[in-house]
């Protein structure tokens, strides 16, 4: 198991390392891409589940900084809640998770994303809180405020104009 983590972890940093395209990619004048690397690992004498911590263009948390568990009353379950430093991303994705053979984590019925507040949160829950497991995450921020309310305002003028740009 930790082979096959272990090889995922390399084959991601030798993807990221030999691609030309620095860290946060723009893909549109007015937008930029970000990536975010979780990872879940146990720490100490947790036997009962890992601890995420996130790698970011310039920081890394602290396993378990700022995580929380949160009650989900309609499915009446806990599930593990972790910032991604996606603060105000309009758009989000996991990209893929590592080990990708991962059979237990399976995207949107024990482990996905959701916006609380300003952040982005990585969320897991049931037999996902134990596993060793890594998540490769895509965050796409609005670079001026202003061209972000007037798409708002009249979404047609503004997609008219974007495509002429092209």
């Amino acid at each position: 198991m930790w082979l096959c983590f272990l090889q995922g972890v390399l084959a991601l940093a030798y993807s990221i390392q030999t691609t030309n395209l620095p860290h946060s990619t723009s893909y549109h004048p007015d937008y930029r891409h970000e990536s975010r690397f979780v990872r879940c690992s146990r720490e100490g004498d947790d036997n009962l589940r890992t601890i995420c911590s996130v790698i970011a263009e310039d920081i890394t948390t602290k396993p378990g900084e700022r995580c929380w568990n949160d009650f989900e009353p309609e499915l009446k379950s806990i599930r593990y809640m972790c910032p991604t430093l996606c603060q105000s991303a309009d758009e989000y994705e996991i990209i893929h998770k590592v080990p990708s053979n991962n059979h237990v984590c399976i995207k949107f019925e024990n482990y996905g994303l959701v916006k609380r507040k300003k952040d982005i949160y990585l969320w897991r829950r049931g037999e996902c809180i134990n596993e060793t497991i890594a998540f490769n995450i895509n965050c796409g921020f609005p670079l001026s405020r202003r061209n972000l309310k007037k798409a708002q305002n009249d979404p047609s003028n503004f997609l008219t104009k974007l495509l002429a740009r092209q």
